[in-house]
């Protein structure tokens, strides 16, 4: 036994070395992208676009900084998985081209050039080398929820930006229905980018690509027609109520709605009214309560409108002007104010009655 537990550093030693020389002469796949089906290595031209580096991945695509050949200039491009034309994630893909070709406006991500790679779908956009806002608004609720209205300014600021983005959108009747902070760049300047139009939507053209019941969006975001997967209920007003959930976030330092599980989440944003932002942070101003409010209702002939409607009334607040939101008189919450503004006079008319049967 002894000799043996001796030998056995000998063995394994041996054992590494023959390893080593088997593992050295076997070959090296040189493309592992390509071999996946999905991606592609630096150095690679897609188009005019040269591919220096990976930025980013997620399940659908990955996107590269890359250069353009003949000017130098540095763009992003998105690839999207090697998928087949009718693949739903390909077909949202190309809408998304779509959608973005006939935007242009300084708050939205331009694009400027899209093409296909080896059956990969790509698009490439402007660069913005910054933050998103949901980094911003992460470090606003580590502040605390108590801020005063001079604190959120520079975030209203942006979110006004993002709102007149959307406006030019949703006047050329695109609406983008996947509306969250960590879908906003802000470059060097401050300067919001709306991005990811994916789930984006036409308002003059029939959706083919998802049918009625399905949720499409980020659960947190979803007004209550998405939660319950009323597509044909979907505007520019699902919208409007994702940018007021952003700005109950910057209001209270936290989200509206919050649960476990989902479809708790769903019953929440569908069936409750959130808190109202000055029961969290009581230095927020009464109008601008009243702009979040409106932008949550659950009916959504209660909300703005649109982007455009919104965006007046908070730029009418940034500016010290009146805004033209009045307290909500209808919906649950305002059933609920009264039903305890009756029962508040019930109580008290018993309590008087029985004081004067008592003397």
């Amino acid at each position: 036994m002894s000799d043996r537990r001796e030998d056995e550093p000998h063995t394994t030693a041996l054992l590494r070395r023959v390893w080593d020389k088997v593992s050295a002469s076997l070959p090296r796949p040189k493309k592992l992208p390509a071999l996946l089906g999905f991606g592609v290595e630096p150095g690679t031209l897609i188009g005019r676009w040269r591919v220096e580096r990976e930025l980013g991945r997620g399940a659908n695509g990955i996107v590269y900084r890359v250069v353009e050949t003949k000017s130098g200039d540095v763009r992003a491009l998105k690839l999207i998985s090697n998928r087949g034309p009718q693949d739903p994630a390909r077909r949202r893909f190309d809408r998304e081209v779509e959608a973005v070709r006939t935007l242009d406006h300084p708050n939205l991500l331009t694009v400027v050039d899209s093409g296909a790679h080896e059956g990969q779908a790509w698009l490439v956009t402007e660069l913005v080398d910054g933050r998103t806002f949901e980094e911003v608004l992460v470090e606003r609720e580590a502040a605390g929820r108590r801020l005063p209205v001079e604190a959120l300014r520079p975030n209203l600021a942006i979110l006004l930006g993002v709102l007149e983005g959307v406006a030019f959108a949703h006047a050329r009747n695109v609406i983008h229905r996947d509306l969250k902070p960590a879908n906003v760049l802000l470059d060097g300047t401050g300067r919001p980018r709306v991005t990811d139009f994916g789930l984006a939507k036409r308002t003059d053209s029939v959706d083919r690509i998802t049918v009625s019941g399905e949720v499409l969006g980020t659960p947190s975001y979803m007004a209550p027609e998405q939660a319950t997967g009323k597509l044909e209920s979907l505007g520019s007003h699902t919208d409007v109520f994702a940018l007021g959930v952003v700005l109950y976030r910057i209001l209270a330092g936290r989200l509206p709605f919050r649960a476990k599980r989902p479809m708790e989440l769903f019953h929440l944003i569908s069936q409750r009214d959130p808190a109202p932002p000055r029961r969290e942070n009581p230095d927020v101003p009464v109008e601008l309560e009243r702009i979040c409010m409106k932008a949550l209702a659950k009916a959504p002939r209660d909300r703005f409108p649109d982007a455009t409607a919104f965006a007046a009334d908070l730029r009418r607040f940034l500016a010290g002007l009146p805004v033209s939101t009045r307290p909500i008189r209808g919906g649950r919450l305002g059933r609920t104010l009264l039903a305890a503004g009756i029962a508040a006079l019930l109580l008290a008319g018993a309590a008087a009655l029985v004081l004067h049967y008592v003397r």
